[in-house]
């Protein structure tokens, strides 16, 4: 059905930076008459390359995967062009979630949640971030928001249990895309962990605070700008939870985040920061 439906668009030309075995299968399959692949690291699978007729090798691992697709694409032929995000987000998406436009930069933008445990920071530490945070800026409002799943539902609402100060607004999956980016792009900070809000912060040009464990593909997902501090930390085995982040770190990377406090050194190498 899918492969059906590529042909009967008759594509000219297909673009994939992909490089994963289904994408390069689908681009195949698909009969563009010229097709242009990023070569996996291993090769690819048998008879990869002739899956496409034009192809470039860039490495993996080694910065944001936005960046490597544009250097791919350099590599191409392509005009270069620092990358630029330019979403088009009308004040009607954030209306629609009972947030105004006067509401905007009056309020922090809070996903506590990830798709697994092990990304998250444990409940009872979250809580205290909220605490400090709230304790920091005064006159900022909170806003918290989770996917649309009953995992992150029965989460959110034990997380409120265990709250000091009670949240402006909670969006326990209430939220299509583009509103979420609309709550996300008008609040004065985004912080999370590695998850999706946190792409829709950078992609919104949002400042954000986030945390990550180490895992050699880190440098793909870590936002890039001195509007964006990520707090690297270590997750042994057999712990539920990402266990060393430090929520004095947090709380520092907010304060430099927003002009609260010194400009800090966040070289990955001094302190255990990315920015």
């Amino acid at each position: 059905m899918m492969v059906r439906g590529l042909r009967r668009e008759n594509f000219d030309v297909l673009i994939n930076l992909n490089g994963s075995d289904r994408s390069s299968w689908l681009s195949w399959l698909s009969a563009a008459r010229e097709r242009l692949g990023r070569q996996p690291g291993d090769g690819g699978p048998l008879f990869w390359k002739r899956m496409f007729t034009a192809f470039v090798r860039y490495p993996a691992k080694t910065e944001p995967l936005y960046l490597q697709r544009c250097h791919c694409l350099e590599l191409a032929g392509f005009p270069s062009h620092a990358p630029e995000f330019h979403p088009q987000i009308t004040v009607a998406h954030l209306a629609s979630t009972g947030i105004t436009a006067a509401d905007s930069g009056t309020y922090l933008h809070l996903s506590p949640f990830t798709t697994t445990n092990r990304k998250e920071l444990p409940p009872e530490q979250f809580a205290r971030l909220v605490a400090a945070l709230a304790a920091l800026f005064p006159d900022k409002r909170l806003v918290f928001s989770c996917a649309p799943t009953e995992r992150e539902r029965t989460k959110m609402a034990a997380l409120l249990a265990l709250l000091p100060v009670r949240p402006w607004r909670v969006f326990a999956g209430e939220l299509n895309l583009t509103q979420l980016a609309a709550v996300i792009q008008h609040g004065v900070l985004h912080v999370s962990g590695d998850t999706g809000p946190l792409h829709l912060a950078v992609m919104t040009n949002t400042p954000s605070v986030s945390w990550f464990f180490t895992h050699p593909g880190l440098r793909e997902w870590l936002p890039v700008g001195r509007q964006h501090r990520s707090v690297i930390g270590t997750m042994p085995e057999g712990e539920t939870y990402l266990p060393d982040i430090a929520n004095d770190a947090l709380v520092e990377a907010a304060k430099s985040v927003l002009g609260a406090g010194p400009n800090l050194d966040f070289s990955p190498d001094r302190c255990g920061f990315f920015g």
